[in-house]
């Protein structure tokens, strides 16, 4: 449950700019067609994407760009500081450890290939471009004094850690922390994949202390879409490939991750409208 303050709110509620508003516009139209490339042709993918990519990883990465798409879309329909206030730093997250990644693995890249530049054409601007608007909007505060309730705050700061914690892991011991994933990831690999649980990481430690049931429900219907999209990936590869053995339990403990992303996602939406119903 989320708890209303009494006092009435004394912050502002700006509009985003235009740069942030075009830039956004330029995210999810690489969103998706990146996520339609890697998800719906991974055979396809391993010659047009910017380095060798196998089924499995592409449709690992497509799922990621699947689920990135719903923050970066509420952006846009929002176009509020009330939302950007979650998802700018969940893009200067996500974008600024693949682009640290990427430049550790230059020799894992085809520069023979325009979409390569454009790779890290996106991942410097817009690294910049959030940065940027993240000191713009410095000393603004929430629209709302809209406060997480105890049990979902312990929750959101539970699942801060986790997430971190195997962000960290796949970042600094990567062969280590994907030893029990369906299929063989490398360092490589690995180490892009941290950026994703590093991102919802700080999505959850953001609302952990304050936040309005829009953001709650971007949250959330991110994890869901993720964990949705992760296990339906992995059924969809396996499916042509056969190469995942289903009777060994890390095989299911990978699946219960994102089994538990999907459920949590699930709760935060319901959570979300829940509150909003109880606002009319």
């Amino acid at each position: 449950m989320l708890k209303q303050n009494t006092k009435p709110s004394k912050t502002k509620n700006p509009p985003i700019t235009l740069i942030l508003q075009v830039f956004t516009w330029i995210e999810v139209i690489v969103l998706v067609a990146a996520s339609i490339l890697l998800f719906f042709f991974p055979e396809v993918s391993n010659s047009r994407w910017v380095w060798k990519i196998t089924p499995f990883n592409s449709h690992f990465l497509g799922a990621v760009y699947l689920a990135a798409i719903v923050p970066t879309a509420m952006l846009l329909v929002v176009r509020q500081w009330k939302i950007a206030r979650l998802i700018i730093p969940m893009q200067l997250t996500f974008t600024m450890i693949l682009l640290v990644v990427s430049l550790f693995y230059l020799d894992r890249f085809n520069f023979s290939r325009r979409i390569t530049w454009g790779w890290f054409f996106l991942y410097i601007i817009i690294p910049v471009t959030t940065a940027c608007h993240i000191w713009l909007y410095r000393r603004l505060r929430p629209m709302e004094s809209t406060f997480v309730s105890s049990p979902w705050r312990f929750y959101l700061r539970v699942q801060t850690f986790l997430l971190t914690f195997y962000g960290l892991g796949l970042l600094f011991a990567p062969n280590t922390f994907t030893a029990f994933w369906p299929w063989k990831v490398d360092s490589f690999h690995s180490q892009l994949y941290s950026a994703v649980f590093f991102t919802l990481a700080i999505g959850a430690f953001l609302l952990s202390h304050v936040c309005l049931y829009t953001e709650l429900f971007t949250l959330g219907l991110t994890e869901f879409a993720l964990g949705f999209t992760q296990i339906l990936g992995v059924l969809k590869a396996d499916a042509k490939l056969h190469k995942i053995n289903w009777l060994i339990p890390s095989t299911w403990f990978w699946i219960s991750i994102f089994v538990l992303l999907l459920v949590s996602g699930g709760a935060m939406i319901w959570q979300s409208q829940k509150t909003a119903i109880g606002k009319q």
